[in-house]
């Protein structure tokens, strides 16, 4: 029997003023957790184009993202579910977002709970996070 490939994701890092952009995940897995702008990768698409794709879906913005160099590897037990999410990130400090849905939060006083790939990824980069925000 073959094992199912990981589905590869690719999430949005936008921040502005030292926050961050999150909204709650509409729906399994681990619905209601926090996560930043994000979905799957279409065939023949590039993570580029996949999360420009997907921020001017879902909040009407027209972005150039930069590839951050982070992926993390997350394995969702419970769902019995596996992806690989790519890391994109913007500086938005000339964007009004006022989507109901997404909120800027200080990136120091993050809600919880977060979902897992924004967890392992503020886990395992830490530091660069930081750095990308004081830049921003």
């Amino acid at each position: 029997m073959t094992e199912p490939a990981p589905a590869v994701g690719v999430a949005c890092l936008l921040f502005r003023q030292g926050k961050l952009l999150l909204g709650r995940r509409p729906k399994p897995p681990q619905q209601n957790s926090w996560q930043c702008p994000g979905g799957f990768l279409h065939f023949n698409e590039t993570p580029q184009q996949a999360g420009e794709r997907i921020l001017r879906q879902r909040l009407g913005l027209d972005l150039t993202l930069e590839n951050c160099g982070f992926y993390t590897n997350n394995l969702f037990t419970f769902e019995s579910q596996h992806t690989l999410s790519l890391y994109l990130s913007a500086d938005c400090q000339q964007q009004n977002i006022t989507h109901p849905d997404w909120q800027w939060f200080d990136i120091k006083q993050l809600p919880r709970p977060l979902f897992l790939p924004l967890e392992i990824l503020l886990n395992q980069h830490h530091d660069e996070i930081h750095r990308l925000i004081r830049k921003a």
